[in-house]
């Protein structure tokens, strides 16, 4: 416990100077206990690490049904089991998030206030960002359940 009381005292200073969220929302959002004090380098940058790791964590879960390869057993799955208009919204969907994506690797390269304001934006955005993400997730989801059913119904033995 030591570690985290340290990591929220680090924060609030960085919190305070930039006007950023507060501790425990970036943590119920994007686990930031997992830092290290002293191991992650400026605090601010790893933060915005750990943000554009949960970005990426969800393109890839959108990427077999966006991108899919036709020789993964996976994608061919989720593609033939979503819709048309659901595969050209979470298309959309996954544009923005990989423009976010793209946005914030550029900020890891610039100043301290760029990465704040980036963070402050994600933060703003996370909720409709998230709750898309669980939209586009329940229909994949539900997409290996319609091909279980398939299975079922064309098993002759």
């Amino acid at each position: 416990m030591k570690d985290i009381e340290e990591l929220k005292k680090e924060y609030e200073l960085i919190r305070k100077k930039f006007n950023l969220p507060s501790f425990e929302y970036l943590d119920e959002e994007f686990e930031i206990r997992a830092l290290e004090i002293n191991k992650s380098g400026i605090l601010l940058k790893a933060l915005l690490r750990i943000i554009l790791s949960k970005i990426g964590l969800f393109l890839n879960y959108l990427d077999p049904v966006v991108s899919p390869n036709p020789q993964s057993y996976h994608s061919m799955v989720e593609l033939n089991n979503i819709s048309n208009e659901d595969k050209q919204k979470m298309t959309s969907y996954y544009r923005t998030l990989s423009y976010l994506y793209h946005e914030g690797c550029a900020v890891e390269l610039k100043s301290e206030n760029h990465t704040a304001e980036f963070i402050k934006n994600i933060s703003e955005k996370w909720p409709s960002l998230k709750k898309e993400e669980s939209a586009y997730l329940d229909k994949i989801t539900k997409a290996w359940v319609a091909e279980k059913q398939t299975e079922k119904s064309s098993y002759t033995g």
